[in-house]
């Protein structure tokens, strides 16, 4: 309720208003509310975009993917991050980049397509930004071990 009255103030910047955005995109997918997500991330990118914040608009389009995830749609999900990739050829070197990338690895792992998901994974994980932040880190390894578990690369003896 705060932040619907904090976001209806004339003063607030684009960038403050996108975060609101964010933040009830956040709180909607909690929620299972995975259509107001989408629509309250797709803001968030809009407005971002008018203000160039290619950081934020990374982040709103993790959130629309994250819906349809969330709500059990890969297939959406993974055109999401695609779309957004393809659109946006965001430099390797960018933190943002690891950021989306790392979540269509984590998505191709979850849609049942590991040599796709493997190879990007490590890919995100040997940029000069891997994964982001160590939450994306370790939610990285966790399928890449399970991947390697199950060729047996970790059993024991080896």
């Amino acid at each position: 309720e705060l932040l619907q009255r904090l976001y209806k103030l004339p003063e607030l910047s684009r960038d403050l208003r996108a975060s609101i955005d964010k933040i009830m995109a956040q709180h909607a997918i909690h929620h299972c509310q995975y259509q107001e997500a989408r629509k309250r991330a797709s803001q968030a990118a809009l407005m971002l975009e008018q203000s160039g914040n290619l950081f934020g608009q990374t982040l709103a389009q993790y959130l629309i993917a994250n819906a349809s995830f969330q709500n059990n749609d890969i297939r959406n999900a993974l055109a999401t991050c695609d779309q957004y990739l393809e659109q946006r050829p965001l430099d390797a070197e960018h933190p943002s980049r690891a950021l989306l990338a790392g979540f269509r690895a984590y998505l191709l792992y979850q849609g049942e397509q590991p040599l796709q998901a493997e190879q990007l994974i490590n890919e995100v994980l040997a940029g000069s930004q891997p994964g982001y932040s160590i939450d994306l880190q370790l939610y990285l390894y966790v399928p890449l071990i399970r991947l390697n578990t199950r060729r047996g690369q970790f059993a024991p003896g080896r």
